[in-house]
């Protein structure tokens, strides 16, 4: 009976059936890789109950609801981690954009430049894609709706052969796609849905400023 069961005994028992997975699963959470899986041991009198098992069974039950619980937070956490990724590329690929619209009005290898603006474009699309099925529903629909808006300012200078008298008003929509993906990956970093977010955006952030800089030289 509950009676019957002791303090120290429903510490060990709470600390070995469940604030050990709980452990364990914190420090395996850093070294998991794509596929890899972490596997807590249930038992059914976790759903049914046992009256013989009191604090048994309820450890059981709560490793169950730790383990359903934990995986819709590294859900979360990947998806946010990938918006974050994918965010981030759209601000670099709106300063390489307008770096390959300036390096073919220069000339300088201007079929190379070519083909990266049209690999830009497919991947401004992809991410965009991604970004709508993976966080739009999590209330981030406003913020990447505004990001694609402002995709189409950029993208109607793409269909055409570039013009010297339309660089600067390409840059200009530029910036404003660079600032609405800014601003979405500042909200999700924000969003504190994994401390990594953080060292995501840096890097991404990084790979923007070498872009924005060589298109300033080509702009000079």
């Amino acid at each position: 009976s509950l009676e019957d069961i002791t303090d120290e005994r429903l510490d060990e028992t709470f600390r070995t059936n469940i604030i050990g997975y709980m452990v364990m699963a914190r420090a395996a959470l850093p070294h998991l890789r794509e596929g890899s899986s972490i596997i807590n041991t249930g038992s059914v009198v976790g759903l049914r109950g046992n009256a013989q098992l009191l604090d048994y069974a309820t450890t059981k039950g709560a490793i169950h609801a730790f383990t359903k619980s934990l995986a819709q937070s590294v859900i979360d956490m990947s998806r946010a981690g990938e918006a974050v990724n994918r965010s981030g590329q759209l601000r670099m690929l709106s300063q390489r954009i307008v770096m390959c619209y300036a390096q073919a009005l220069a000339g300088l290898d201007a079929e190379q430049a070519k083909h990266i603006l049209a690999d830009c474009i497919a991947r401004v699309d992809s991410n965009l894609g991604i970004l709508r099925k993976a966080i739009s529903t999590k209330g981030y629909g406003d913020l990447v709706d505004r990001g694609a808006a402002s995709w189409h300012g950029v993208l109607v200078f793409c269909a055409e052969p570039p013009q010297i008298e339309r660089l600067d008003l390409l840059n200009t929509r530029a910036e404003s796609m660079l600032k609405d993906a800014e601003n979405l990956t500042e909200v999700l970093e924000a969003s504190g849905l994994g401390s990594s977010l953080h060292v995501l955006n840096v890097p991404g952030r990084q790979r923007m400023l070498t872009q924005r800089i060589s298109k300033v030289c080509f702009m000079l």
